[in-house]
């Protein structure tokens, strides 16, 4: 058999061995989906604070863990930051599910989480290549399912909301900072361009905290005495 034939035929079997991947990836999507549809959640509960599995499935609160959850909470719609309680938490000994010490983005995850209200968002990532499996956020590439009063809550609705609210407003005030950070930061010469030698490139602002020992203007060498 020629060269040429062999690379024929690994051609061949591969785009076939491909072509069954992607059946196979379709066929395991449709099916987590359809569970999606009927409420049904896909959530790894060793991997949650709060929570065990019970006997038939169902979810069951962990009452040591959802001491920490509810002191998250109770600690937050208190005006204490996420930072705050993070060190809160780690003068108290206690540690996040993985058993690590707690940080402010690993609070505000907490925070953030609808499932200690009760309620259980579906799809929040998806796989956009059935080969590398990549992981990303879904952002419109395929429908979320939302279910409310799908497990016993940890949290009371009441004090959920006043959550949500308090962390929507964190987010306004530090966009607003950004913005105004900005515009103190603006030069009245950005994006303009010059032109030198036939250059034409776009100007953009330097700012040095340090003298420039080395830099010499010629007018101020003119200057000197």
């Amino acid at each position: 058999m020629s060269f040429g034939c062999t690379k024929l035929i690994l051609t061949i079997l591969s785009a076939l061995a491909q072509d069954e991947s992607r059946s196979i990836s379709d066929n395991i999507r449709w099916s987590i989906q359809k569970k999606f549809q009927r409420g049904e959640a896909m959530v790894d509960l060793s991997r949650m604070l709060g929570y065990d599995k019970g006997e038939n499935g169902e979810w069951v609160i962990n009452p040591k863990q959802a001491e920490i959850v509810r002191y998250i909470f109770e600690r937050y719609v208190c005006g204490v930051s996420a930072t705050a309680i993070a060190k809160e938490l780690n003068a108290m000994g206690k540690k996040t599910v993985r058993g690590s010490i707690w940080r402010a983005d690993a609070v505000l995850f907490i925070l953030r989480n609808e499932k200690y209200v009760g309620d259980c968002e579906s799809q929040k990532t998806v796989t956009k290549n059935f080969l590398t499996h990549e992981v990303s956020i879904n952002e419109g590439d395929a429908p979320k399912y939302y279910v409310t009063d799908h497990h016993v809550a940890i949290i009371d609705r009441h004090t959920w909301n006043q959550a949500q609210m308090m962390l929507l407003g964190g987010e306004e005030a530090r966009d607003k900072k950004e913005k105004k950070r900005r515009a103190n930061n603006a030069s009245p010469f950005t994006n303009l361009t010059y032109g030198v030698d036939g250059c034409n490139e776009p100007m953009f602002r330097i700012g040095y905290n340090t003298p420039l020992y080395t830099y010499t203007d010629e007018r101020f060498a003119k200057a000197e005495p």
